[in-house]
Order: C-alpha cells, then structure tokens, then sequence
C-alpha cells in the first residue's frame, strides 16, 4: 500500500440483505406511516404526495401494501371533503377495495394449483365478507356507500396491522439485534485482549463470530442508522470512567491535552478489528461513521465534558491516520466523503493539514485545485497560520482588520499610506462616522459621507454610489442612445429608474472623464 490508502475500483455489489427502496431512510418511512394514519387530512394529503415522489424515482415498484393504503385513504378524503359526487366516490371505494384484495391474495399464491380467494383470504385473515364486498363490486351492483366505508376501514385496520406495525417490529428487532451485538463482542474483546493471545490474532474466534452474523443479517441501511449510532454513543466506544476501570486505565496518567492526546492502544485492538471489517462490506460505513462521531462532538462540547470530547477527537485523528496508512478499504464510488468534508469543516480546531489532505484524496468527483487551495486557505486563517506570500520578511498573521490591510499592500506593491483598493471597493478612511445611522447593505461615498452621517438628528438619505474602472451605463441608458466619436461618448435620452426618486433622477449624469456613474 506504501502509505497510500486502498481504493476498489470496482463497484461493491449489493448485499443480500440490501433492497433498493423509494425512500431515504427508516425515519422518513416512519414519517409517510404517521403521516397516512394521521386524524388530519392535511397531513394524509403530505403522506400521499410523498409516496407518489417514492414511485416516481427510476419508476420503482412500491410494496403493494403501500400503494393499497395509499387508493384506501385517497377514497377515503375524496368521501370525507366531499371531493367528488357520491357515485364517483363508490367507484372508487369499489376499485380500491378490489385491488387490496386482488394483491394481497396474488401473493399467497405459491402454489402448483391457483387456490380460491375465499380460502387464501381466510389464510392471511381477511373476514370472508370483505371478498363476498369485492365479488359484488367486481361482477354485480356496486355496493351502497356504508358498506364500503365499513370496508375501507377494515382494509385500512388489516394493512396497518400486517404491514405498518410488522415493519416497525422489524426495525425494533433488527435495533435490539445489534444492541446486544455490540455489547457481546465488547465482552469478548475485552476478555481476548487481555489475555495472552492477543499478539497471535487480531479478534477473538467469538468476536469473529459476532461480525459475521451481524454482515449476514444487517443491511447496508441498517447499518447507517442503527449500528453507527449505537457505537458512537456507547460508553464501550467513547468510554467513561467505568469503562476505563474495566480497561485497567488510569485517565489522569492520559495526556489530557488536545494536541497531545492519542488513543489509548487497548481501545483500538477492541474496536478496529470491526471497523476495518465493516467498511471492507460496507463502503458507507466509514464516511458515515466519521460523521456521526463530529456530530457527537458537538454535542458532547455543547454538554461541557472534555474527557468525551478527548476520545471523540482521538477517533477522528486516529481514522484519518489509518485511511492514510492504507488500513481502510475505501471504495471510490461513495459520495459521502463531501458531507465529511463539511461537517469536518464546522470543527476547525482538530483539523490538521494532513487530515484535509487525506479527505482531498477521497473527495468524488474530485474537487478542482483552486477549491483545494482556498479550503487550505481558510484553514490557515482560523489557525492563525503565516501566509506565504513569497517573502518569507512578509508574511503576515492574519488576525484583525489592519493585517488584511497589509496582505493587500505587500500583495499589490503599493504604499501603505496610499489608497488600498479592491476592485469596485475602496476602504473608509473616515473614523467619526455613525455607521449606525446607515442602513445595511449601503455603499458610502467619501463626497457625501459626512452630510447624512456625523449629524444623528437630520433625516437619513441614501448616499451616492461610486463605481470605479467599470462601465455600468447599460442600466441606465435604453439601447442605441450612445454615440462614440472619438474616444468620447455623447448620450442622449438618458432614462430614469421607476423605483429612483425624480428629484434625484433628474440630475442623473456621467463622469465621462472617470468613465464612472454618479448619483447626486
């Protein structure tokens, strides 16, 4: 590897737990189920509109138990509001109930011989009513209004019961599987390791058994919004002074300095046996894990407990210098290193030149050269680092107004008593002026500066714009009314802006020798 990390090329293939979905992740299909079975039709109306935005990504197939909730209720609203005349709306019970019946039955049939309605109703507990509604529906009269209200709720009670309440069931047990995973595999690393076959193996034969239950049964989502959480806040993780006893640590003989801290060798043999395994199957799990531990440093900063903010920083530190050694496969299809990249930002103070560099080389698409520079840039200035200008005598510390100043005059050549301007810029050399009398967002002019602003009684009036070494006369002149002769511009007709004031307006005039407009 030669201190380069290890890149796959290659697309990871999906796991066998891993199911393309319309939604983004657990919470917002938590949020679709409250959303639908809500008392409020406004809010069933966001659920509908969100799961027609899940059917229209790649025009994916949606589990039929949703689109069924969704025909159910849409009947439902339209009956309700009076959205439309009493027979359309039994056309539309009608169907709606004709196709839950129709898909939830087509799915038990498995086998060799089709099977009746009636019975695999009866197998999945469907009340044989319910078809006898469908049958009649499908080849008589459509049935009266109650009688199809009273279906709808029953369908909607069923597919709430089977579907909605069995998925979050699902969720509840995939979440306590991992809990007791993670606690498991703690206990026997703790034990391996301090044992006397640590040096011959990285992982315990059980703690190897743990992780390969946990690939074979987790998805790749799961892993993202369950495992990841669940391990950055644990006390087995970041640890606490419990935590530290069981590890036969002493946390005052740990440097406890920011600069100097690093992470204790016995929580890295417990822990990076699994991370190393887990990013190799999941190529999401070390950005998001990266992620997740910054959030939790905010958090614990927040709280004001500087020993979790000490091992939350050491991880950091410890993962980028891993990634950069090669110890992490990293799979160069993962976008997820630009929201790193970002949330790293909103935490300056643990940077260092070498972990952006590292997150450089795993940005993708790769980020252009002068985005690299300007990130390094800012870094600097929050550091308080020297900027190298060429000169070694002129490097500056960029630390207050006046610095800035003198960045621009060592980076133009010019005289520090002179003029100092950027572009259409110039900075006030006034000291006695109100600027709160101004309102934000007006540009001053030294020629009128000192007429509505030394003086806090008189009434405030906007001040003239200056625009330097640029011609803005197109948004003020209607087109053809500029006649170059010479090097001069003759203008006729000049127009007055609707939202100017016409006292104002009227002296409207161009400085053709400044080849810059003026208000007065």
């Amino acid at each position: 590897m030669n201190g380069q990390h290890a890149v796959n090329s290659k697309s990871r293939p999906m796991l066998q737990n891993d199911r393309l979905v319309g939604w983004r992740n657990k919470h917002e299909w938590l949020q679709v189920f409250e959303w639908l079975y809500s008392s409020q039709w406004q809010l069933q109306e966001n659920g509908i509109q969100r799961v027609a935005a899940w059917k229209s990504k790649r025009n994916e197939k949606l589990p039929v138990a949703i689109e069924c909730t969704v025909m159910l209720i849409r009947a439902y609203i339209n009956d309700i509001h009076q959205l439309i005349d009493p027979f359309s709306v039994r056309l539309m019970y009608s169907m709606s109930l004709v196709r839950f019946i129709n898909s939830m039955t087509d799915l038990m049939q498995n086998k060799l011989y089709a099977r009746s309605i009636n019975h695999l109703a009866n197998t999945i507990g469907l009340p044989d009513w319910l078809v006898d509604v469908r049958h009649e529906a499908t080849h008589s009269a459509l049935p009266s209004l109650d009688v199809l209200r009273t279906a709808c709720n029953v369908a909607l009670a069923w597919l709430r019961t089977q579907y909605w309440e069995s998925q979050m069931l699902s969720f509840q047990e995939t979440e306590d599987f991992i809990t007791q995973s993670l606690g498991n595999y703690w206990q026997e690393q703790l034990k391996f390791i301090q044992g006397k076959g640590r040096k011959k193996k990285r992982m315990s034969p059980s703690a190897t058994s743990i992780l390969s239950k946990i690939k074979k049964r987790v998805a790749s989502d799961d892993i993202i919004e369950t495992l990841i959480p669940l391990l950055t806040k644990s006390d087995f993780f970041v640890p606490n002074a419990d935590t530290l006893k069981l590890l036969e640590l002493d946390i005052t003989k740990l440097k406890s300095t920011l600069e100097q801290f690093v992470l204790p060798t016995e929580l890295i043999h417990i822990w990076e046996p699994m991370l190393v395994e887990l990013q190799a199957n999941f190529p999401k799990f070390l950005p998001n894990l990266i992620s997740d531990i910054f959030s939790q440093l905010h958090q614990v900063k927040e709280e004001g407990n500087y020993q979790k903010s000490l091992f939350i920083i050491g991880w950091i530190r410890y993962v980028f210098c891993q990634v950069s050694a090669g110890q992490f496969v990293i799979h160069d299809c993962s976008p997820n290193w630009w929201m790193v990249l970002k949330t790293a930002l909103q935490s300056p103070d643990i940077l260092t030149l070498d972990i952006i560099e590292t997150l450089f080389q795993l940005l993708n698409p790769v980020p252009k050269q002068e985005f690299k520079q300007r990130i390094v840039q800012l870094f600097n200035i929050y550091q308080g680092n020297k900027l190298d200008y060429g000169n070694d005598d002129d490097q500056i510390c960029i630390k207050e107004v006046e610095d800035i100043t003198k960045v621009n005059t060592f980076s133009t050549g010019m005289n520090q008593e002179e003029d100092i301007s950027n572009g259409l810029w110039k900075r006030c050399k006034e000291s006695s002026l109100k600027w709160s009398l101004k309102p934000i967002g007006t540009i001053l002019n030294e020629s009128g500066l000192m007429d509505d602003v030394a003086v806090e009684d008189q009434e405030i009036n906007f001040v003239p714009f200056e625009y330097e070494s640029q011609d803005f006369s197109e948004g003020y002149m209607n087109d053809e009314h500029i006649e170059r002769v010479g090097n001069e511009d003759h203008i006729h007709n000049l127009p007055v802006r609707s939202n100017a004031d016409p006292d104002t307006c009227q002296n409207l005039e161009m400085n053709k020798t400044a080849d810059q407009i003026q208000l007065f």
